[in-house]
């Protein structure tokens, strides 16, 4: 998979694989419902793209597990590897990806808990873990991330405290955390510091639905 031959193929003509007008290296990879059926190797040569900006492979029946090598893509600014089937626990090399401002893992086989390292991505907008198997409490370095505008934890295992350094996701616009086992009470109290959050008065009934709250 992502075998790249730059002397007989033209790979900037393709649709998918956007080039920079001047240095003619790729910086986007759009696949998206692609049946490329495998898996991603840290060897691949996909990671010979170093100045990669986008990278999508979402429904591409992907398995395996995500590569640490990832984190080496360091002018990566969105990833999603949503809709697939890969599995083994979030690589903590991610939060590597300083450039990082949308990570998409929802709907694969997950598993482990959230890295805290992931807080240490200051640029992240919209933050997507939903309907894996993800387990443990959400650590408390999540709430670092004050540009979040978009954040789903929703259909895991998850349990524990809410942390209260959610108080400072202030520019949150939508908040998915139904579907889990978190347990605290204390966190409604902060909803109300969620100025941004999109039809607030639901967020009771919808975004924390099937917890123990």
């Amino acid at each position: 998979m992502f075998s790249w031959n730059t002397s007989s193929i033209d790979y900037c003509s393709w649709r998918s694989v956007p080039c920079d007008a001047k240095s003619g290296e790729v910086i986007s990879l759009v696949l998206q419902y692609y049946s490329l059926n495998g898996s991603l190797k840290s060897n691949s040569s996909l990671f010979k793209l170093q100045h990669l900006h986008h990278l999508t492979l979402s429904g591409c029946f992907l398995r395996g597990e995500i590569p640490y090598s990832l984190g080496n893509l360091s002018h990566l600014m969105e990833l999603d590897l949503s809709g697939n089937y890969l599995i083994g626990e979030i690589p903590s090399s991610l939060s590597k990806l300083e450039q990082l401002g949308v990570l998409y893992l929802g709907s694969n086989n997950l598993i482990g808990k959230i890295p805290s390292s992931l807080g240490n991505l200051s640029r992240l907008t919209d933050l997507e873990l939903g309907g894996n198997h993800l387990i443990g409490e959400v650590p408390s370095s999540i709430g670092n991330l004050n540009q979040l505008t978009s954040l789903s934890f929703s259909s895991n295992n998850l349990s524990g405290n809410i942390p209260i350094s959610f108080a400072n996701l202030n520019k949150l616009y939508l908040l998915f955390l139904n579907r889990n086992q978190f347990s605290n009470v204390d966190f409604l109290h902060i909803l109300p510091n969620l100025t941004s959050l999109s039809y607030l008065r639901e967020i009771r009934r919808s975004c924390l639905r099937w917890n123990s709250l």
